[in-house]
């Protein structure tokens, strides 16, 4: 019954996290989409701790926290005071993907794979709100993490963040082809 109930717990926080990445990857109002990405953690991480699903746990918290952060309106000297971590991000996402597929295929340690997978999503998230990663790239990464958490998904029974990763992907590959194929920015 513990798991039928987190599992209810997270599809509805996926299912929010669902609309915070269609708009994201779709052009749309990114303010909503911190907003939904927000409500999401909240239903992930509650439903999560009953399943003792760790590494969702931490992305949650601190996807959450990036969220408010990103609901906050920047100044432009806050824009202005980063350094620009384009190049040096694209480099960890691709160290950290080779690392985990690494891990999966010596070890099968699925847990440091979906652990490896939250600092991916985290950092891409990160990069792409300060606008150093374009759509496609946020994309691109957020799909690299995700064939590296389906183990640990299946193995601690995430079906709802399973079938929601599963979901987003398509969403956020459809959005690009959409927008190259109507010509809109994917920046």
């Amino acid at each position: 019954m513990d798991i039928l109930i987190a599992n209810i717990l997270t599809g509805t926080g996926s299912a929010f996290a669902l609309v915070a990445y269609y708009f994201i990857s779709h052009g749309k109002e990114e303010a909503k989409a911190h907003l939904f990405y927000l409500i999401s953690c909240i239903f992930i991480i509650i439903g999560s701790y009953m399943l003792n699903s760790w590494p969702v746990i931490y992305l949650n918290v601190i996807w959450a926290i990036m969220s408010l952060w990103g609901l906050k309106k920047k100044s432009p000297a806050t824009e202005r005071a980063l350094p620009d971590l384009k190049r040096p991000g694209h480099a960890i996402c691709g160290f950290l993907t080779l690392s985990g597929i690494a891990l999966l295929l010596h070890h099968y340690d699925q847990e440091m794979a979906a652990n490896i997978t939250t600092i991916i999503y985290l950092l891409a998230y990160f990069l792409f709100c300060n606008k150093m990663f374009s759509r496609e790239g946020y994309v691109f990464w957020c799909t690299a993490g995700y064939c590296l958490l389906l183990p640990h998904l299946l193995h601690t029974y995430q079906y709802a963040v399973l079938a929601s990763e599963t979901l987003g992907v398509i969403i956020g590959v459809a959005g690009i082809v959409k927008m190259r194929k109507t010509g809109l920015s994917t920046t």
